[in-house]
């Protein structure tokens, strides 16, 4: 991956899944520290209010192909219903993420609830799934469960995944592509497609409701999410007055000032979260936006 130098995000949550071979090194300018996140974990940061971050890949950690394997996941966190004002930040080891064997399929829980098991990372309002799946080769079809309730579905097979067959209609899907499933029932069917095992992401969410309209404006290489156009231009230019200190709102009469211009205010009683105090998140709902990074 090429350095993701300082960028500013804004309302949406990012989830930085570590595919292969490498790990990274993440910054952010509420906490001023590094963190390293490792090969088969998970960096997910809620940008709440407004955070500027970098995350740097360690050379010394690529593998044989010399590549850096990346997959992104943006999603609503459900700024309608409930706005931290400031950023969250979980990293999570493979080892802190649920493993699940069903017949010859293994499968890691990156996100939501599958099969009696919950994986640790927060999605707040978001009832969305995440699942890094394998088969073994053949042409025996395996059965993956997607709850009723969610709406849409995405498959996407990474560099080295091989291909396979997916859904009622047999969809087609090789290397590096992605394929949009609408809900067809409460299963999808796969097998692979080839004499080699398959690996796939299973990405799978419920829409928030069509009133629960969102923006996002993307720029500086980071990206802001709001409820209005108007409030996400006001919150890049925001990032652009003052790069290093966006989101940095740390003395009250600025967080309520904050509040009021974006509207994202909590009840008058409350005083200003810290980095931990995190509300509840009760109700589902969800939106996702998938990126890959294999370069160099």
């Amino acid at each position: 991956m090429p350095p993701l130098g300082k960028h500013p995000h804004a309302g949406l949550c990012t989830a930085t899944i570590l595919l292969r071979g490498d790990s990274i090194k993440h910054w952010d300018n509420i906490r001023d520290i590094e963190e390293t996140a490792k090969s088969g974990g998970v960096l997910c940061l809620h940008s709440a209010g407004g955070i500027v971050h970098s995350e740097e890949a360690h050379d010394e950690d690529k593998d044989e192909s010399s590549f850096t394997h990346i997959l992104y996941v943006w999603f609503d966190p459900g700024i309608h219903r409930s706005q931290l004002m400031f950023p969250r930040i979980e990293i999570f080891e493979p080892c802190q993420l649920p493993m699940i064997q069903e017949r010859d399929m293994r499968i890691r829980l990156f996100m939501g609830s599958y099969m009696g098991r919950t994986s640790p990372v927060s999605t707040y309002d978001a009832d969305i799934l995440v699942l890094d799946c394998h088969l073994p080769p053949g042409e025996e079809e395996h059965v993956i469960l997607i709850p009723s309730r969610m709406d849409a579905a995405i498959v996407f097979i990474p560099r080295f995944g091989g291909s396979g067959y997916f859904g009622g209609s047999r969809t087609p899907i090789s290397e590096l592509e992605t394929g949009m499933l609408s809900a067809t029932g409460n299963f999808m069917s796969v097998r692979s497609a080839s004499s080699l095992s398959l690996h796939f992401f299973l990405l799978a969410g419920k829409s928030f409701s069509l009133e629960e309209r969102t923006f996002l404006l993307t720029g500086h290489s980071g990206a802001v999410l709001a409820t209005s156009e108007e409030k996400a231009r006001s919150l890049m230019e925001d990032f652009e007055r003052d790069p290093d200190n966006f989101g940095n709102f740390f003395d009250e009469e600025a967080w309520h000032k904050k509040n009021e211009e974006l509207d994202m205010s909590y009840p008058e009683e409350s005083s200003p979260p810290s980095l931990t105090d995190i509300p509840d998140f009760p109700d589902p709902g969800g939106r996702l936006n998938v990126t890959y990074d294999d370069s160099e």
